[in-house]
């Protein structure tokens, strides 16, 4: 899809992204810290991509608790306004989503990988505490270019390959294409990080 710019300029080849910092209030924030932290407490958690940290199963959106729910709203309106962007009308999907809780404590991180036979890949971030260096990749989420023929340009800003680098902050979600591959640097901070990895899948009627 070519997305304008101006009279002569666009873009192809594009890979959308949806970021929005307060995406959920911190009131139900604090009830989805409680939900994880149950069930965290209660089992040892999958072992994924994850290393160090708990992750539960897959089964968030199972979940009984009215924050889940208001998630769930959320994430579908957010879902068909990226789907929907440049569209001449407003694209209707029927969603499946499955998801999980990450509670990652100092060393822990996630390596790069990507999401095979979704389409859409989500996180959100329940708790994020500062960094505990400043400065440094701190529990970033990274995203790599999906073009593997960019990086052969040696031009330091033109059609730059760069991985993009987003630092978590509570109520944040982001969104992307599920082939896109990215990673989770370690968190060194001496608080907890608390996150919620999604799956979005659009399927026939």
């Amino acid at each position: 899809m070519l997305v304008k710019l101006d009279a002569d300029l666009s873009v192809m080849f594009g890979t959308q992204l949806f970021l929005r910092k307060q995406f959920l209030d911190p009131v139900t924030n604090a009830g989805l810290e409680k939900a994880v932290r149950a069930r965290a407490a209660a089992g040892p958690g999958v072992r994924v991509s994850n290393t160090g940290g708990w992750q539960s199963e897959p089964d968030l959106f199972d979940w009984q608790e009215p924050e889940v729910a208001k998630l769930a709203a959320e994430l579908d309106r957010a879902i068909q306004q990226l789907v929907s962007f440049g569209q001449a009308a407003p694209v209707r999907l029927k969603i499946r989503r499955a998801g999980w809780a990450n509670v990652n404590r100092a060393g822990d991180y996630n390596s790069l990988h990507n999401h095979p036979q979704q389409h859409l890949a989500a996180v959100y971030y329940v708790k994020a505490p500062p960094p505990g260096s400043p400065g440094a990749p701190d529990g970033v989420l990274e995203l790599r270019d999906p073009r593997p023929a960019a990086g052969f340009n040696g031009h330091a800003t033109l059609f730059s390959a760069y991985p993009m680098r987003f630092a978590p902050e509570p109520g944040m979600l982001v969104m992307f294409p599920a082939f896109v591959d990215h990673m989770v640097h370690p968190h060194h901070g001496a608080d907890e990080r608390i996150s919620l990895a999604i799956n979005i899948q659009f399927v026939d009627d």
